[in-house]
């Protein structure tokens, strides 16, 4: 047996070459005088050992047609197995660069092989990042490096339907690769960007028009700039992200959010220009978004779009003129949850509105539920507007305000549509303005309670009725219940009406207390000509002037259901004589001295109230039972006091 030939120990990397052709040139010269069939004859073999070249030339080519790799069938020509292609990408060193392109993104990094005059380098003598490849040393002058990438493939329709996806939990199935794509639709899929500065409105707006009626469209998080006004017109529609809107705006980078530049009049309209009717199945959906710019219009734009829902998202107009943050008109059936419409320039221009419903279609009716919705910034906050027709069908049928939040400069909440029943409940009303709710022109049904208003209305916090100059339209059956009215600079609660257009009004459990400084706070104001108007078990804190009949327009139920006058507005120069007649509601200036009133016999008044107020400031009003011998209540001057009795006993309470 001839000696072992000489191996020498093979190092990693490009300077092993010459130790590893020695081994194999010792090899080849053992082979060459030791191989032979019957031992005489040494390399006998029928074809040359060349092991300097690696190359076995006798060996039997390879059928790629049926060669697998992990199972996997390699594909004729490409070397193609388990979801990558094999891509070789050649350089030559120059003895100093370090850094070399791969071509491709690697499907797996770990895969990708590396050589250098044919010898394979250990992965860790480079690195890589991306599509670059860099080698902890220079390769020398001339020497010949190939990067072997697995990359991803690039699956069209017909590859991606001939390969199967198993989700993989109990019970799952196999579907095509196809089907699992095409579940969810990205705007990145028609080339969208959305990094802040890339115009995404050709793509945005190719990917609405794509989209079949139903399916949803994906907005991956990132910021879409938009130069110009999208439409969106199909008739079924759902549009969502990865934002989550705060109640200041501030987290908009965070999300998935729609950039319109000033150069877009308009965000998006919602419009597939078909008529809408009340048994339409339309339906716009938009959830997790952000939608900031500064157009002059609104940001979101829907017409005839009969069953909208909207959740999460936030709107900012941050135009410095009048602008608007959402319009409906012609809808029905809208809801809300967690809606934040903004004006960030904070200018709170008058004629700005967050959110208008318009309704001009006598044979729609709306209903509106929002919730959890803050609006703030804005001249108006919310404006409910239609043509109204005495008599008519046209008509808001339901709208509902809950949880929510206002802060606007002119008003907070104005209905002037013809609204058939509503609630406004627990909400917060804040700003220097006009009116934080007003309620006209054919609003009835309405109940406001455990509301907290917050501002310094001009014309009143609740601003209910119509003025003196206007006829048309009525305001019925509202009961204000339970509100705490706070920082009041002129009036709590407004109720007005000429003629008999309002009625049924009621103030119930109220707290009103003036703003620090004040001067000329009114509690409850009441004038022109309402009927059935209830005033009770409301507190006025510091208030001297807690109920104001401007126009003895206040009128009141008595216990036999007929109406009477129920204010009297005196200045008494002696004792004041109360009859079972008299009105429920004195209001009495007995300056420069202490006067006396005197109640009615306890055998005819039983049952009956009577609100006596101080209207002077320095003396009191010292109320006595029929007899005169007995003191039921001492009202000091700017107090109130309700004064009643059970037919036995009288009774008295300073308010």
């Amino acid at each position: 047996m001839a000696k072992k030939p000489d191996i020498t120990t093979i190092a990693s990397g490009y300077y092993s070459r010459q130790a590893l052709n020695n081994n194999f040139e010792s090899l080849r010269d053992k082979f060459d005088n030791t191989l032979s069939l019957d031992g005489s004859t040494p390399n006998a073999m029928g074809a040359d050992l060349d092991m300097n070249s690696n190359d076995i030339l006798n060996a039997q080519t390879v059928n790629t047609e049926s060669l697998k790799i992990n199972g996997t069938l390699v594909g004729v020509g490409d070397l193609s197995a388990a979801g990558a292609t094999l891509s070789s990408i050649s350089h030559t060193g120059d003895g100093s660069t370090v850094a070399f392109s791969t071509g491709y993104q690697a499907f797996i990094e770990d895969n990708t092989q590396v050589y250098i005059d044919g010898v394979y380098q250990n992965k860790a003598g480079y690195s890589i990042s991306g599509t670059t490849l860099t080698f902890s040393e220079a390769p020398p002058l001339n020497s010949a490096i190939e990067i072997v990438v697995a990359r991803t493939l690039d699956f069209g329709a017909d590859d991606a339907a001939n390969v199967n996806y198993n989700q993989g939990d109990t019970g799952s199935v196999n579907r095509t690769v196809l089907t699992k794509l095409q579940e969810t639709v990205s705007v990145k899929d028609f080339g969208a960007v959305g990094d802040g500065s890339t115009d995404d409105t050709t793509a945005i707006q190719a990917a609405m028009d794509a989209m079949s009626d139903g399916r949803a469209l994906y907005f991956p998080k990132g910021r879409y700039v938009v130069s110009s006004t999208l439409n969106c017109t199909r008739e079924h529609f759902r549009m969502f992200g990865e934002s989550a809107p705060s109640q200041n705006g501030q987290n908009q980078q965070e999300g998935s959010v729609l950039e319109f530049s000033q150069t877009a009049t308009q965000g998006i309209i919602f419009d597939d220009d078909q008529a809408v009717s009340t048994n339409s199945t339309r339906r716009i959906g938009i959830e997790n978004m952000g939608f900031v710019g500064s157009t002059t219009s609104a940001i979101l734009q829907f017409n005839d779009a009969p069953q909208i829902n909207i959740e999460n998202v936030f709107v900012d107009n941050q135009t410095t003129g009048a602008g608007r943050g959402i319009n409906f008109t012609r809808c029905f059936l809208v809801s809300t949850k967690n809606l934040f419409v903004f004006k960030s320039a904070n200018e709170r221009a008058v004629d700005s509105i967050g959110i208008r419903l318009t309704l001009d279609d006598p044979q729609l009716a709306g209903i509106y539920n929002f919730q959890s919705t803050t609006v703030r910034g804005w001249g108006t906050g919310l404006k409910v507007e239609g043509s109204y027709t005495v008599g008519g069908d046209q008509r808001w049928q339901s709208f509902n305000w809950h949880g929510s939040q206002t802060k606007s400069n002119s008003i907070g909440m104005d209905l002037v549509g013809n609204i058939q029943s509503g609630t406004i409940t627990g909400n917060y009303f804040e700003g220097d303005i006009s009116s934080s709710l007003r309620m006209s022109q054919g609003v009835e049904n309405f109940l406001v309670a455990g509301n907290f208003f917050n501002s310094e209305a001009t014309s009143g916090q609740i601003n209910v009725g119509l003025s003196a100059s206007t006829n048309e339209g009525f305001v019925r059956n509202i009961t204000m219940l339970s509100n705490n009215h706070t920082n009041i600079d002129n009036r709590g609660v407004y109720i007005r009406a000429n003629d008999t257009f309002a009625s049924g009004i009621k103030v119930e459990n109220c707290y009103f207390e003036e703003k620090s400084g004040a001067t000329s706070t009114i509690g409850i104001s009441v004038g022109g000509n309402p009927t059935t108007t209830r005033i009770q078990s409301c507190s006025f804190g510091t208030i001297d002037t807690k109920i104001s009949n401007d126009e003895n327009a206040l009128y009141i139920d008595d216990v036999d259901g007929h109406f009477i006058r129920a204010v009297n507005v005196e200045t008494i120069t002696g004792p004041l004589t109360l009859t079972a007649d008299s009105p429920r509601i004195q209001s009495i200036d007995c300056d420069p001295t202490d006067r006396t009133v005197v109640l009615p016999a306890k055998s005819v008044s039983q049952g009956k109230e009577f609100l006596i107020t101080n209207t002077g400031s320095s003396n009191d009003l010292i109320v006595k039972d029929s007899t005169e011998a007995t003191t039921v209540v001492t009202i000091t001057g700017g107090n109130s006091a309700l004064v009643w009795n059970d037919g036995t006993d009288d009774y008295g309470k300073v308010l």
